[in-house]
């Protein structure tokens, strides 16, 4: 499995109208995409005095799964507009991590 992870920072008067945005925006529009080897998402809050930081987490069976969903720039990072408009900063790369190990309970 691969988790494309990806974090995006917002002012704490804007996370809440941000976290509607990226679960519409991104997660409904994956999922509505039936992309072959789609695995999930999840999406991570952590509340900072001045900010708001989220890490968001899609999951994907192989590598080649990701160009289905993203195109040939794998690590270019895909942030709609109506998203970008809440964020003060995000990056413009994401990350891809093999999972090697899970426990379940």
């Amino acid at each position: 499995m691969i988790a494309r992870i990806w974090h995006g920072w917002t002012l704490p008067r804007d996370a809440d109208d941000y976290e509607m945005l990226i679960k519409v925006e991104v997660f409904e529009k994956v999922e509505k995409k039936k992309i072959p080897g789609y695995r999930g998402a999840q999406l991570l809050r952590h509340d900072h005095a001045d900010e708001v930081e989220f890490v968001s987490i899609i999951w994907f069976e192989k590598l080649e799964n990701v160009a289905s969903f993203v195109g040939d720039d794998l690590e270019k990072a895909h942030v709609p507009d109506r998203c970008k408009s809440k964020l003060l900063r995000f990056d413009t790369q994401v990350k891809h991590f093999e999972m090697k190990y899970e426990t379940k309970k």
